[in-house]
């Protein structure tokens, strides 16, 4: 979203929960547009050309954890408004990015400089987890040609290497589900998937799948979330609404499959 006016708009947004190697993530965060106090003067739009193809540097952005925000949004979408503590941040930066640009983490990729980025699920204001992903990254970074760069595209001379995921350990996964009747002819099925309490290998890409008694996919079903990354003693809880009649009078099953993780079905009546 970009900032074309005078007044200085500021954006609010909520960056996804980042996790790296099961050390990193964020929690929410809230961005603005010009962070600096209001002048008594008008400030002078950014001019963006409108031809087409054209790139439009803008500046002056900055981040914040929503846990020691105390403002509400619509100050925090208002000129003027304190921004006293806020992190800078590029108009097309990540949160990651714009943390370890500003310092307030070590690069991830030099040694074990990872280890020391907190993690936290992004969660929202009840508590409940609403985003959790996890990145896998190389030791060896992505190259990019950035000479060459346009508008759309920069070019890549030497890729990461992630093969190292091809050795990953088998991580046996538990499962437990059940499933309540809701109304108008739906049902809820409640899935809780767990790691194992020991080791040091996470379940990486962990699939669950609602099936019939004969493993067909029930379709179609709106799930909480159905793809997790489980750390060493972790569990994750997702849900799976669907119309009843789907099933056609089987009993509801749970298939759970991952990158690493053996294949195998559960009951969820």
């Amino acid at each position: 979203m970009f900032d074309r006016s005078a007044s200085r708009r500021r954006l609010a947004t909520a960056a996804v929960a980042l996790s790296l190697l099961g050390t990193l993530s964020t929690s929410a965060w809230a961005g603005s547009h010009d962070t600096r106090p209001a002048a008594a003067t008008a400030v002078r739009a950014t001019p963006v050309p409108s031809t087409a193809g054209s790139t439009t540097a803008l500046c002056g952005y900055a981040i914040q954890s929503t846990a020691k925000v105390t403002d509400s949004a619509a100050d925090v979408s208002s000129p003027g408004c304190p921004a006293a503590g806020w992190y800078p941040a590029g108009s097309r930066s990540t949160v990651l990015a714009a943390l370890l640009a500003d310092g307030v983490y070590a690069d991830p990729f030099h040694s074990t400089a990872h280890q020391r980025i907190p993690e936290a699920d992004f969660t929202d204001s009840r508590g409940r987890t609403v985003s959790r992903n996890v990145y896998w990254l190389s030791t060896r970074a992505d190259t990019l040609d950035r000479a060459r760069t346009d508008w759309y595209h920069t070019p890549t001379t030497a890729y990461a290497d992630l093969t190292g995921l091809g050795g990953t350990a088998r991580v046996p996964v538990t499962a437990t589900a059940s499933t309540t009747a809701g109304a108008r002819g739906t049902s809820t099925t409640t899935v809780t998937v767990r790691g194992p309490r020991t080791g040091k290998a996470p379940s990486l890409l962990t699939d669950v799948h609602l099936v019939d008694s004969k493993g067909r996919p029930v379709l179609p079903v709106r799930w909480s979330d159905h793809q997790v990354g489980l750390w060493p003693g972790e569990s994750a809880t997702s849900t799976a609404t669907y119309r009843t009649a789907d099933l056609h009078g089987a009993v509801p099953r749970v298939r759970i499959s991952g990158w690493n993780t053996p294949e195998r079905t559960v009951p969820a009546a």
